[in-house]
């Protein structure tokens, strides 16, 4: 069965209202992720039983993280400092 102009216009009011839905969200993650925000839509058409399902998906990163970690590292060095417990100071016990 061919997909006609009426099915991609109804996926196209699913899009719309995905977007829609999501508006505030999406320009919150606009703003906190330095004005730059990828959003991804999906739209699937698949038959049953002679009828057209139509998905529409939207996928966007809410929330920005960031981190870093740095370490200079010789595997030749000893450790400066020890995990171990110091003993205890036995000099003020009379």
């Amino acid at each position: 069965m061919e997909i006609s102009q009426d099915i991609i216009a109804k996926a196209g009011e699913m899009v719309r209202s995905n977007l829609d839905s999501y508006k505030s969200e999406i320009s919150e993650a606009f703003i906190q992720n330095e004005e730059i925000l990828d959003v991804s839509m999906k739209v699937r058409f698949s038959m049953n039983k002679g009828k057209f399902k139509i998905q529409s998906d939207i996928s966007f990163v809410s929330e920005k993280i960031k981190d870093s970690q740095t370490v200079w590292y010789d595997p030749h060095q000893p450790e400066l400092f020890s995990t171990e417990e110091p003993p205890p100071d036995r000099s003020l016990e009379g």
